[in-house]
């Protein structure tokens, strides 16, 4: 296998990117703040699309958030920026500064899924800075494209160790590795077991399981006192672990994971994509299989799972075909909690081929929200460019990329969600892409404030250009130590350094931007 599905054109082409962003039409912020973090490789920069990964987490336990970030071209190399505490509008010497991670991987005969990067405190030392997981699809240790998953500490002083290899087969993980498996396509971290110690969730989309290819496979790797435990591992596909039905060739399972406490239990759930599903029909339309984390030793469980699609009662629009319901999830507070009931995390959906009014590829997200029985599909939210101020409809493959996170600080406001349209055209600009950034107010999501971000002047990855792919990527973090969340966009196709080099635009939350008549 090429790829891990069997995508339409449109699709693979969706895919290709990824794997290389009052009115607002272009929001004119201030140059104050902004900066560029540009690829860093000095030999043959172009093409490497740098920024098609990217994690946040506090590697060094300073306070601030860092920034761990892949391209397309070195799955071997992860470029880490440290934040540092400055205030937005003063001078700063240096920003961001930077180490390199460089793994054990052994290259495949044909490029795989991009790195997966994903932060967690794994247990291996006596301080609390974050690990880092790197899911590398593409490893072939054993056979071609199997993939693994390495994970890292910082070393005390600056270095880092590789403290866990996870590859299915080896080292006392169980499984076997197969070639196009692309184990470690993507990570999850989420404490679904009564320990409170952080667990580590794996897709498998290209797993063949009972002689289907590409049905794919969600790998739990559990933590003890001493770090993730092989022994502790369960795996959930179709007629397996307490999961009913058989498995279906090309559906993904695990192409997409988000992990977080849909029920208010305080153990965290599995969201698990799966947009390979054929629903009512319709090939590669998709669907999200939640999984329930317990307070017991066993973690999560098939009892009580659920599923969702378009054609679940409640959830708005209609399943298509190459819908890719699924492709992408986040979780987040993303609307506000009733006196006396439970705080759960809600469900962001991205559907980056959904056709919209005939518009193929416009892409859009479906919104469901938790409750004290999970996730439920009552007072869904079907979001999509044509509805947002100053939106438009196109072949942007909108919901293409999601991230929530606090980035507007008012009272009574939850996390905003941030949505990628990375094929979106600006002006005459194709594929230049822009993010929108859809704020929570009076304790709900509001789409009619939200915002669109375009590359402008004030940008490092200026100037804007055909395929850059401006939201490819997206992360929230405090990168300067303000206590105000600012917001890191992969540009892989920005031309900055080299054709299509790559670069990581982050946008600092301050007094400049982020603040209008509509917060606090």
């Amino acid at each position: 296998m090429s790829t891990p599905a069997l995508l339409s054109r449109a699709n693979a082409a969706l895919l290709s990117l990824l794997l290389a962003p009052c009115l607002h039409a272009a929001v004119p912020l201030s140059a104050v703040g902004n900066v560029g973090l540009p690829n860093p490789n000095a030999i043959a920069p172009a093409g490497d699309a740098f920024g098609s990964s990217i994690a946040v987490g506090d590697f060094n336990d300073d306070g601030i958030d860092d920034l761990a970030v892949a391209d397309r071209e070195h799955p071997n190399l992860v470029r880490v920026f440290f934040g540092t505490a400055w205030v937005v509008g003063q001078p700063v010497g240096l920003p961001f500064a930077m180490e390199t991670i460089t793994l054990p991987t052994v290259p495949g005969t044909t490029l795989g899924p991009p790195v997966a990067l994903v932060a967690g405190d794994f247990g291996h030392d006596a301080s609390d800075d974050d690990d880092l997981a790197v899911g590398v699809p593409g490893d072939s240790f054993s056979t071609d494209n199997a993939g693994a998953v390495f994970v890292f500490d910082r070393v005390i002083g600056g270095g880092w160790s590789l403290i866990d290899t996870i590859r299915q087969g080896y080292d006392g993980y169980p499984g076997i590795s197969e070639a196009g498996d692309h184990f470690g396509a993507a990570l999850a971290v989420g404490n679904f077991d009564q320990n409170d110690l952080p667990d580590l969730a794996i897709g498998i989309p290209g797993e063949t399981t009972s002689g289907q290819a590409s049905s794919g496979t969600v790998y739990i790797v559990y933590q003890g006192v001493g770090g993730l435990y092989p022994a502790s591992v369960e795996a959930f596909y179709r007629g397996y672990n307490g999961l009913t039905g058989a498995p279906n060739a090309n559906e993904q399972i695990g192409f997409a994971l988000a992990a977080g406490d849909f029920n208010g239990d305080s153990v965290d759930d599995l969201a698990v994509g799966i947009p390979g599903t054929t629903c009512a029909g319709y090939v590669n339309a998709g669907s999200v299989m939640v999984l329930l984390g317990r307070d017991d030793l066993d973690g999560l469980d098939a009892a009580g799972v659920s599923y969702w699609n378009q054609t679940h009662a409640g959830v708005l629009d209609d399943c298509e075909a190459n819908d890719r319901f699924g492709s992408v999830l986040v979780a987040g507070n993303l609307d506000a909690t009733l006196i006396g009931d439970p705080v759960t995390a809600d469900l962001a959906i991205g559907v980056p081929g959904e056709t919209i009014d005939g518009v193929a590829l416009a892409g859009a997200v479906n919104v469901l929200f938790g409750s004290s029985s999970g996730i439920t599909a009552t007072g869904d939210l079907f979001l999509h460019e044509g509805i947002l101020p100053g939106g438009s409809l196109g072949a942007g493959a909108f919901g293409a990329r999601l991230a929530a996170g606090r980035v507007n600080e008012g009272v009574l406001t939850h996390d905003s969600l941030l949505v990628a349209a990375p094929l979106a055209s600006v002006g005459a600009i194709a594929t230049a892409g822009s993010v929108w950034v859809i704020p929570s107010s009076a304790g709900a999501l509001a789409p009619d404030r939200a915002e669109r971000f375009v590359v402008t002047p004030q940008y490092a990855a200026w100037p804007a250009a055909n395929a850059d792919g401006f939201g490819a990527q997206l992360a929230v973090g405090d990168f300067n130590g303000d206590s105000d969340n600012d917001i890191a966009i992969g540009v892989p196709g920005s031309d900055a350094t080299g054709s299509g080099a790559g670069l990581v635009q982050v946008i600092y939350q301050s007094g400049f931007i982020f603040v209008d008549g509509y917060d606090g």
